[in-house]
This record gives C-alpha cells, structure tokens and sequence, in this order.
C-alpha cells in the first residue's frame, strides 16, 4: 500500500518527466499491472516505469535491491511492446534511473532472497530479489532541484 509519502514522490518524478524530458506518465492500477506507470511522448507509448524512494544517499550501498516479480512483470511489457522499463530511485541526494530494454538479459545479475525486514521495508512477504549495481543507473537530476 503507498503511502501519502510514497504518492508525493510519484508525483514529483512524474512532473520532472514532464517538464524537462517531454515525457507524460499514466499512473496504472497496482493490482492490475504490478508497475507504476506507463510512459508517453504524446500519445506514443514509449515504455513502462516504476518509481522508488529511498531514505538513503545513492552511495551507501554498491547495488539496489528489486524483487524479481517487478523485474518479471516489467520484462513482460517490454518484450510485448518493443519498449522499454525504466526504475526511477528517488534517493536523498539525486533522482536516479536504470533501463531494461526486451534485450537485456537478468541472468547475469546477482539474485538473493530477501525477507522485508532485511530490505528495511513496511512490505510483509519475502521475495527473491535482484541486485542492480548502483554503477547501472544514470543520475538524471539532484534531489534539491525537484519540486515537490
């Protein structure tokens, strides 16, 4: 379940999308499609998006870790679609992104699992997870200069 905290962050991600990538975001139905959004310029579909906020600088760890069923659900849509899947991590000190395209290829990528009070969340089942090496995202913009 997200929080009012969770929904502002959404918010701010999606209008910095809008106004300096020309990018318009469809907020999809949780239960339906396991992602937050869907990506548009104009009324092409141009890929799917997830966004996470973390309470933690982007340095602490060397990887970010994502259960695989996101992962699965997201690699779905991009090989459906000829699309891609972009991560949006809402870090402390700057927004960051990471890109599944229908080509890559998860089997490379180390895959734990993790109970929640391991991941340091409120979500209550355990779950294998991908670690995504934090050197894999793109910085697209600081924290500070989002308006939230």
């Amino acid at each position: 379940m997200e929080t009012s905290l969770d929904l502002n962050n959404e918010k701010a991600v999606q209008h910095y999308l809008q106004n300096h990538k020309q990018i318009f975001s469809c907020k999809l139905n949780a239960n339906k499609y396991n992602i937050d959004l869907a990506l548009f310029q104009k009324t092409h579909l141009i890929g799917w998006g997830e966004i996470k906020a973390r309470n933690i600088r982007s340095d602490k760890y060397d990887s970010y870790i994502i259960d695989v069923g996101k992962i699965a659900r997201a690699k779905q849509y991009t090989e459906l679609t000829g699309t891609h899947f972009t991560l949006f991590v809402l870090f402390t000190d700057v927004l960051m992104s990471w890109t599944l395209f229908p080509e890559t290829d998860m089997t490379g990528y180390n895959c734990i699992y993790q109970s929640s009070s391991q991941r340091g969340t409120s979500e209550p089942q355990e779950q294998p997870c991908f670690h995504i090496p934090i050197n894999e995202f793109y910085p697209l913009i600081e924290t500070t200069k989002i308006t939230f």
